[in-house]
């Protein structure tokens, strides 16, 4: 697992940066990765180069099906697991951001 809050206030250039330093984790482990976090996809260039890096680690995005989020900055990528639950958890406000609860299992 690979939590992250990826760097706010930088060029879509120097965010991608960033995301290849993590990326670097990702090339050395073979095995089944959830790498989820605060990724600040704020705009849409953001998010091209996030998806981009990220396209060639065999990496789900997982889609929460109710989203009540108008910002989406919190993402999970996934890999060797299958979703059984994901839920964004709205009633708990203390926080900018909602909690996101996934519930996973490994495939094969």
């Amino acid at each position: 697992m690979i939590n992250t809050h990826v760097v706010n206030f930088v060029t879509t250039a120097g965010f991608r940066v960033f995301i290849m330093e993590l990326v670097k984790v990702i090339q050395e482990h073979q095995g089944p990765i959830l790498f989820g976090g605060d990724f600040n996809t704020w705009n849409p260039w953001r998010w091209e180069a996030l998806l981009e890096v990220l396209a060639e680690f065999n990496l789900e995005h997982l889609v929460f099906q109710r989203d009540p989020r108008l910002l989406k900055l919190d993402h999970v990528f996934l890999r060797g697991f299958a979703v059984h639950s994901a839920e964004i958890k709205q009633e708990i406000q203390s926080s900018d951001h909602y909690p996101l609860e996934i519930l996973l299992r490994l495939k094969g």
